[in-house]
């Protein structure tokens, strides 16, 4: 007889009775698994705990037996899992699955048995473990991870550069035997093994068998920080490479099969799956605006974004088409179209996506000067890809951003590597690839991955559990102006303390050579440098120092713009290694030479908003006003325009809301969720800029904000600042014209659709590239609070209404 049992997860086995007696004795075998090594993903990504693991074998027992199994340890035989029917004889052999089998710390094996019969259980002479599938793709960021050639470590790859890695100790032997690679041969990496990941086989990796520096350190901190947990990591990094080299079969820079498809292949063959994916890849893939997740979504998904301007919207992509930006794909990472195409490679119902990136890119480096405005707008892009409900079937929380590492190296006058400190350091050079010269530079890359690859798995510290990266989220603004404090708070009420890899070393300062050389490093007041930072009782406090007197109202706080790199001066500031500076809080995570998690780049403005007393301002009511308009066209002009408003915005129900434009032609509207919306046509009615959505330029309710739009159209760039930062440097289409409708009149709040305080309205007959007005002197029309509740407008000699 028999009785059912429940595993959890809703799923039942038949159990034998412990008092069946046996009425044979008809023997059977299990198989063993078609690999060494092979681990089971348990679906820790989507919340389960759960893994079938397929078995086949044979048996003398008559056809319509029943074959029982149970899951033992494979090193005491203690049993794991007990004795359920999971086949039924057939013609000499069986096969079936055994379900639910949970993680464990130990590996595993299978004992099979005829039901009733009184021989020996049959032991599947091979083990396996359940645990955990990852797959990592990328290019030679990733790819110099698993790569020989930049191996640079005491017994390892590149033996002439020094030992600049260290192997970290592993904690025990259950350690030793809990990360494991599959990896091809990306040749151009110089990487260890052979060419294909069948070749190559899943591989343990150690302090005893470390395949690189790095992929010692990764291992290391996944072991440390979710000891017990076996983990499987499935290279798919290719340097040199994109998505679309990746995806595109008639793209030869790189092959889906080989450098990646191969790789799900051989887990799949013994009957696991990939329970995550893995991504930073943001150097060759990146792109400006919202283009990140535009040009990507059909990959992705087998569709096209809802809100995508040049596609159908919502629309399924047709394989082997090219986008309106020009992407090909002949192949999708996932297909929620509805179609289930074969081209396809993962399940929704089985595996999950997870960005950690972007990862840091230098700032102001190679000469070129200035924020690296491309990766601030991808970094936003992902964001709120992983915020789209439409993805949500497959789209984890964003992970932490690998920042706090070494990226570069230092070089001496011929331009050859040096470590950093050497005497012969003049230069720095390689700033695209984390440095192999340094064991902070490709193997805390590493570090941090793993680290990424615990919050992706929700595994490990209850900060990855809950999928929480520390970010800026809490801000006290001293009444008096003096300073501001910064902190991070968890969901659960606690303030994790937030330093420096600098001051958690208790390394000596960065050598106060420039004014923006601070403790804490990173931060921009308005869009200048902060100069005094400091670590404050495990908070940062941004002190006004560079700014006239205290802080005001008219102040915001900005943290990791551009590439987050905190480089200001290039490349002085990375010989000095001011990385350092970058903040990092303690979120639970160990590991030899991790000494926190980065502080996420760009918090929410929000969440830190200057809490400090506007100047008098006045009110306008959305539906009654008041607006403004001027009673007379824009007349002779040479298509230059520049707004500024500074408001604090109510929360309104739908539609957008009118800020500024000229009538028909130039419009700046904000939407219901903050989002600003702009479109231009000249004196030809010809569109310009067709309805475009700012990526960055956010109006939140209640807050204040200083908005500056500034159009040329000759130079052909529309620029939109917020709080003296660009957040928009759109090139507009070129204007057959050159000049903007002069029988157009100039306004604000048209139709009364706004509600809010207002500080100042100002528009100028001429072009700010830098958003600084002042350069531009009077403005053609300024509209102010009169100090009384009402409004004063200069000059005076027409009234706009």
């Amino acid at each position: 007889m028999v009785m059912l049992i429940g595993l959890g997860l809703g799923m039942q086995v038949q159990v034998a009775d412990a008092v069946t007696s046996p009425t044979g004795t008809e023997v059977s075998t299990v198989n063993d698994l078609a690999i060494a090594n092979a681990i089971f993903d348990s679906g820790a990504a989507r919340g389960a705990n759960a893994a079938d693991i397929p078995l086949t074998g044979t048996t003398d027992a008559a056809d319509g037996a029943q074959i029982e199994a149970r899951i033992v340890r494979a090193d005491t035989g203690a049993e794991v899992h007990p004795w359920a029917v999971i086949a039924t004889a057939a013609g000499g052999a069986w096969s079936g699955s055994f379900p639910a089998v949970q993680r464990s710390a130990y590996r595993l094996k299978a004992e099979v048995r005829v039901q009733g019969s009184a021989a020996a259980a049959g032991t599947m002479a091979s083990d396996f473990m359940v645990g955990h599938v990852v797959v990592l793709i990328g290019q030679s960021e990733d790819a110099r991870m698993f790569a020989d050639k930049y191996d640079a470590r005491t017994g390892g790859g590149a033996p002439l550069k020094g030992d600049w890695q260290s192997v970290p100790a592993f904690a025990d032997d259950t350690a030793r035997d809990s990360f494991f690679i599959a990896t091809f041969g990306d040749a151009g990496e110089g990487e260890t093994g052979s060419g294909t990941y069948e070749g190559n086989g899943i591989r343990a990796v150690s302090d005893m068998a470390p395949f690189t520096a790095s992929v010692a350190h990764m291992a290391n901190v996944v072991t440390r920080n979710a000891p017990g947990e076996k983990v499987l990591l499935i290279n798919a990094t290719q340097s040199g490479s994109s998505y679309v080299d990746l995806a595109d079969d008639d793209d030869l820079d790189r092959n889906w099969n080989t450098s990646f498809a191969d790789g799900v292949a051989l887990v799949r063959s013994y009957g696991a799956d990939v329970g995550v994916m893995m991504s930073s890849w943001t150097a060759a893939p990146s792109a400006s605006g919202d283009g990140y997740r535009l040009r990507h979504y059909p990959l992705f998904t087998g569709m096209f974004a809802a809100d995508d301007p040049s596609n159908p919207a919502g629309g399924t992509y047709v394989l082997d088409t090219d986008t309106a930006t020009g992407e090909n794909f002949d192949n999708l990472f996932w297909d929620l179209s509805g179609q289930n195409r074969a081209e396809a490679i993962f399940d929704a119902a089985v595996t999950r996506m997870a960005f950690h990136g972007p990862h840091r890119f230098e700032d102001n480096s190679g000469g070129t000067g200035g924020l690296i405005q491309q990766k601030q707008d991808t970094r936003i892009s992902i964001r709120d890809w992983t915020r789209d409900a439409a993805v949500a079937s497959i789209m984890l929380p964003k992970g932490p951003e690998i920042i706090t590492y070494q990226n570069g190296s230092a070089a001496n006058v011929n331009g050859e590597k040096v470590g950093v400190g050497d005497v012969a350091a003049v230069d720095w050079t390689d700033w695209s690839h984390p440095s192999d010269y340094s064991d902070d530079g490709l193997t805390a890359r590493a570090r941090h991955t793993g680290v990424a690859a615990l919050y992706a798995l929700g595994i490990g510290p209850s900060a990855a559990v809950n999928h929480e990266v520390p970010k800026f989220n809490r801000a006290d603004w001293d009444a008096s102006g003096a300073y501001v404090d910064l902190w991070y708070e968890a969901s659960d009420g606690s303030t994790p303390a937030i330093t420096t890899t600098r001051l958690a070393r208790s390394e000596p300062p960065i050598p106060v050579t420039y004014n923006h050389r601070t403790e804490v490093a990173g931060f921009y007041i308005n869009s200048e440098p902060a100069q005094r930072v400091e670590i404050v009782a495990g908070r940062v406090r941004v002190y006004p120092d560079g700014i006239a007197g205290a802080f005001d109202w008219s102040h915001t706080i900005f943290y990791g713009l551009g590439g987050a790199s905190g480089i200001v001066q290039w490349p002085d500031d990375e010989l000095d290694e001011i990385w350092k500076n970058l903040p990092i809080a303690d979120v639970g995570f160990v590991g030899e030479r991790l000494d926190g998690v980065a502080v996420e780049p760009m918090p929410l403005a929000s969440d830190i908003a200057n809490t400090l007393p506007a100047p008098i301002q006045f009110v306008t009511v959305a539906g009654s006003g008041p607006s403004f308009a001027d009673p007379a066209g824009l007349g002779p002009n040479d298509g230059k325009l520049t707004f500024r408003v500074q408001v604090t915005p109510e929360a309104f129900g739908g539609g957008g809301q009118e800020i500024l434009g000229q009538a028909g032609r130039v419009s700046l509207q904000r939407l219901n969720d903050g989002t600003m919306r702009v479109t231009l046509k000249d004196s030809t009615n010809t569109s310009l800029v067709g309805g475009t959505l700012s990526l960055a330029g956010i109006m939140p309710d209640n807050v204040f904000v200083d908005v500056v739009l500034a159009l040329d159209l000759a130079g052909r760039r529309l620029r939109l600042f917020i709080d003296g930062v660009m957040t928009d440097d759109i090139q507009i289409s070129a204007s057959a014209s050159g000049t903007l409708a002069s029988n157009r009149s100039l306004n604000f709040f048209g139709s009364d659709s706004f509600g809010g305080a207002v500080g100042m309205l100002e528009v100028w007959k001429g072009y700010a590239p830098d958003g600084d007005t002042a350069a531009l002197g009077a403005p053609y029309r300024r509209i102010a609070p009169d100090g009384a509740g009402g409004f004063v407008q200069t000059p005076g000699t027409s009234i706009w209404n």
